[in-house]
């Protein structure tokens, strides 16, 4: 993967961009992860969720239909929310509508 500097020089808004993109999360290493078994990479990541049913299969495919984690049962509320209170960070977080 290519690095670009970040110089005074370039356009602002190319700036920011390239500010963004260091401090991502999904650095180079985790493209070659999931380049290497697909499956397996999404299984990792969806492990990082609160399941209330693991899934039997990872993804069964009939094209142009995909279903992912087939048989799991994920409570979005629970993954967003509730586990982070649950971890001591009830005070720290505050939404708005």
């Amino acid at each position: 993967m290519t690095q670009l500097k970040i110089s005074p020089q370039r356009p602002a808004p190319l700036r920011q961009v390239l500010a963004f993109t260091a401090q991502a999360n999904a650095q180079a290493a985790l493209y070659g992860e999931a380049e290497k078994d697909r499956l397996a990479f999404w299984d990792k990541q969806a492990e990082a969720l609160i399941w209330e049913k693991k899934w039997d299969k990872t993804l069964e495919w009939e094209s142009p239909y995909a279903k992912w984690f087939v048989g799991g049962k994920l409570n979005a509320t629970v993954s967003a929310l509730d586990r982070h209170i649950a971890e001591g960070n009830g005070k720290s977080h505050r939404f708005s509508l």
